[in-house]
């Protein structure tokens, strides 16, 4: 996948059968303060990235770009 903070000459190897999101804690909402008419709820959710195999991906850098 493309990214702005990445080089042109390096490329990302990734294979997502060995990515997963495992949730710390699931989704839920809250009721918060209330202001006027208006009625505020807040979602929290806490989610971490999980590499199940560090071999599984990689970087290839210096690549020719001509």
């Amino acid at each position: 996948m493309p990214n702005r903070f990445s080089r042109d000459r390096t490329a990302l190897l990734i294979d997502w059968e060995y990515w997963s999101i495992h949730y710390l804690r699931p989704f839920f909402i809250q009721e918060i303060a209330k202001t006027g008419d208006a009625e505020k709820r807040q979602m929290l959710c806490e989610w971490t990235l999980c590499s199940k195999n560090e071999a599984a991906s990689g970087k290839h850098g210096d690549l020719r770009t001509s």
